[in-house]
């Protein structure tokens, strides 16, 4: 069967796409920071020395060694940029998900009378479909009714047996006729 309904993606309107490339950029700087953070304890716990070790470092090096104070103040404006980052992810992802909403119910509006001229088209099968089985289900119960041994020369097909009774309230047909009503009341 071929395929007409054209592919659509939130990424074509472009306030969804800006709005959702700055939180996936806003997490990946998440991510860094955090790596970040992790890569600056662990130099803080290799640089931590004794007075002896720094002196011996002053020595050798001419440098001073970097004082874990030091350290740990990188680390914790780190921790401090971090968290800023990740409350901008959350304000990004609200953001994000509003204009998805958004975007999709234009998206949605603008398919729709595609989708119910589906719609109408499945209501007309449906309705052929049960008048069909009607039918048969009519020839079936008259050879019946004559007496008459159909079974092995005319086995019954009853498609769907009972659920396309359009007068039977609680059969499939049924239930999807009131839940077609209820959605797309524009389906005649």
């Amino acid at each position: 069967m071929k395929k007409e309904t054209a592919v659509v993606s939130l990424m074509a309107d472009l306030n969804y796409a800006t709005a959702w490339n700055k939180f996936q950029d806003l997490k990946r700087q998440s991510d860094e920071l955090r790596k970040r953070i992790d890569v600056l304890r662990g130099q803080r716990d290799v640089k931590r020395c004794s007075l002896d070790d720094a002196a011996g470092e002053l020595l050798k090096s001419g440098k001073f060694p970097t004082a874990p104070g030091a350290m740990t103040a990188e680390i914790q404006t780190a921790n401090e940029q971090l968290a800023v980052v990740n409350r901008a992810v959350e304000f990004a992802e609200q953001e994000a998900d509003r204009l998805r909403i958004e975007a999709s119910k234009k998206f949605c509006r603008a398919i729709r009378p595609k989708y119910v001229a589906n719609v109408e088209r499945m209501k007309a099968a449906v309705f052929e479909l049960a008048a069909a089985s009607a039918a048969e289900r009519e020839i079936r119960e008259t050879l019946a009714d004559g007496g008459i041994s159909f079974t092995g020369d005319l086995p019954p097909v009853n498609f769907l047996s009972g659920q396309l009774d359009l007068k039977e309230h609680d059969s499939a047909v049924g239930y999807w006729l009131r839940e077609l009503a209820e959605h797309y009341p524009e389906v005649k």
